[in-house]
């Protein structure tokens, strides 16, 4: 119930609208009851005799008096004659059907508002919080997963919000309007319509707590097809090069026939409710036939029109009854979305700035790593977990420091502690003596720049993808970014310039004019701090060396960290620190570190050997 009215919480924001959607629902009922109840004034107008025209207008003492208004109806039907009469019903009639059918379409226009509106307001809250997680979490779930929340769990809480109110209101307004016109025709025929209720309400329970498990694992499976999906459109050269298409193919076909059991076996159990419903509601109606049987002939007490409105409304009822049946499978399906749904609302970023905290003004001394510990599970308190032990390390202004080492020893680790990406487990780190704990995130941020060997690039123009980081960036400043980059040239080639759509990722290029433009970027940007991963170990000799100068170019005047696996790119570094198992084990100059012939020289000599 709590995650219910949780979910019925989106429509706060919309309760204006939400309020003149039920109030044209309640008046589409009404109207829907008064087009009903005219079968008794115009079955009796329709047999009046033709001379039956009455003499005077009866009198009426009080407006409440409701025997002597409905006299006062048929004196005016009637005064000019049966056939007038009938006329003026007629007209009646078509402007009932018409108010209650502007009632109809004003209510769904305001119900598709409130749905869209609900939903942009999920995707806009999700895609807000996605932004405030950390690197972790998009490390933890699957692309596709996530995109799911956003897609189908998102459409189908909406469905279940407008449903599980609107639908409430609209079907609810008529059963109240048809259940009058039965009792107000016939009370006790009404007490067996009555013998339907308790079945119903026991069926539609029973049914309700089994939809929502099949609920759940239907918006389970459907987050896989996504994930299968996405991972093999983003992996499509992969995919190519193995020849994998048939394996691919088949891993999506498990996911997508789950999805299908998985529906067919939510349907098979929705779809009990209506038809099971309407059958008993038709016992019903047969039962209420067969005891007023004797009741409709001559001296019965109904007259015959009551009857018939008593049989209308009745029958009426089955329709908005199987509506609010169908909104139990909505509910409880758009309630197991919504597990899903606030679950990722309700994770907790993992790196959060304190209250009041400073910001970054720029870097004038040293970044200080003082016995950092680090590892991505580690919260726990495994110490086997640790991809870092207790580093202590000092990166001054103005240095060029290269990390080498390994694969799996923890530079790139290292590289993410440092724009804040993760906190330390155990131990600090220290900019110009201020924990970052203890600064503002993005102002940090904001001073770094970071080139990795895979070089993201969005779907947009070539002006924007440099100017990413710098929107406000004019054009001037973007080519003369592109030049120190050696990008400008090979853009001034493209049909378009710097106007050019690159395509996703960038795949219109290759793979050293993608990293020329991310260096153009971070020039752009002019970081006080410059972070390289690994930025030339995917590219070719001659664009290696394009980029090596673009690099070099982007180094100059500037604090930089490097991560390589070719020593020959950090020979000129400052400080070469060698990381083993997460722990720093020989510090110095390339030179000194070839003299002491430990991990680095051996590293050096794999790669130099002749």
């Amino acid at each position: 119930m709590k995650l219910y009215l949780r979910l019925l919480s989106c429509l706060r924001p919309h309760r204006g609208r939400l309020a003149l959607a039920a109030l044209c629902m309640v008046l589409l009922a009404v109207f829907s009851g008064f087009s009903l109840g005219m079968i008794i004034p115009f079955v009796r107008v329709l047999f009046a005799p033709e001379t039956a025209t009455p003499q005077a207008m009866p009198a009426v003492g009080h407006w409440t008096d409701v025997v002597q208004l409905k006299d006062l109806a048929f004196w005016w039907l009637l005064k000019d004659g049966r056939i007038l009469g009938v006329y003026k019903l007629c007209w009646i009639i078509v402007g009932i059907f018409l108010v209650k059918n502007l009632f109809a379409y004003l209510q769904r226009l305001l119900t598709v508002s409130i749905e869209q509106r609900v939903a942009a307001d999920l995707r806009e809250r999700l895609y807000g919080h996605l932004q405030s997680l950390g690197l972790g979490y998009f490390q933890r779930h699957k692309a596709g997963q996530i995109v799911s929340r956003l897609t189908n769990d998102v459409t189908t809480v909406q469905a279940a919000v407008t449903e599980g109110s609107l639908s409430v209101v609209r079907q609810g307004a008529q059963v109240l309007v048809y259940a009058t016109l039965v009792v107000w025709a016939a009370w006790k025929l009404a007490l067996v319509a009555l013998l339907i209720l308790p079945v119903t309400i026991g069926v539609v329970a029973l049914i309700g707590r089994k939809l929502r498990k099949r609920g759940r694992r239907l918006q389970e499976a459907v987050a896989d097809v996504h994930a299968a999906l996405t991972e093999t459109v983003s992996g499509i050269r992969v995919v190519k090069t193995f020849a994998a298409e048939g394996y691919e193919q088949a891993r999506f076909a498990r996911h997508n026939r789950s999805y299908l059991r998985s529906i067919f076996r939510f349907e098979a159990l929705a779809g009990l409710t209506p038809p099971l419903t309407e059958f008993l509601g038709a016992v019903a109606g047969v039962a209420i036939i067969w005891v007023a049987r004797d009741q409709v002939a001559g001296s019965s007490a109904i007259s015959p029109e009551r009857f018939f409105v008593f049989l209308g409304a009745a029958f009426s009822m089955i329709q908005p009854l199987n509506g609010l049946s169908n909104v139990n499978s909505k509910v409880q399906q758009g309630i197991a979305a919504a597990e899903r749904i606030f679950g990722l609302l309700d994770t907790k970023p993992e790196v959060l700035d304190k209250p009041g905290a400073a910001p970054v003004d720029g870097f004038r001394d040293a970044l200080v790593f003082e016995q950092v510990s680090f590892g991505y599970h580690a919260r726990h308190g495994h110490d086997g977990d640790l991809v870092l032990h207790g580093i202590d390390l000092s990166v001054r202004r103005g240095e060029m420091l290269a990390l080498v080492g390994p694969s799996g020893a923890g530079k790139s680790t290292i590289a993410d502690l440092i724009p804040r990406f993760y906190d330390p487990t155990r131990g600090r780190i220290l900019l110009d003596g201020r924990d970052l704990r203890d600064l503002d995130s993005k102002s940090l941020r904001r001073m770094m720049g970071i080139v990795g060997q895979e070089t993201i690039l969005f779907h947009d123009t070539v002006f924007n993808n440099i100017a990413y980081g710098k929107q406000t960036a004019t054009q001037a400043e973007v080519e003369a970014a592109a030049r120190a980059a050696n990008a400008h040239d090979f853009i001034l080639e493209m049909p378009l310039g710097y106007r050019t759509v690159i395509g996703e990722r960038g795949l219109k290029m290759s793979g050293g004019q993608r990293q020329r433009l991310s260096i153009a970027r971070a020039i752009l940007k002019n970081p006080a701090i410059l972070i390289l991963d690994e930025a030339t170990s995917a590219l070719d000799t001659q664009s290696e060396i394009l980029v090596q100068e673009a690099i070099d170019h982007l180094m100059a005047n500037r604090t930089s960290i490097i991560i390589a696996h070719r020593l020959s790119t950090v020979q000129k570094a400052d400080r070469i620190i060698v990381l083993e198992a997460g722990r720093i084990t020989e510090s110095g100059k390339h030179q000194e570190l070839l003299e002491r012939e430990g991990t680095y020289w051996k590293l050096y000599n794999l790669q130099f050997r002749t």
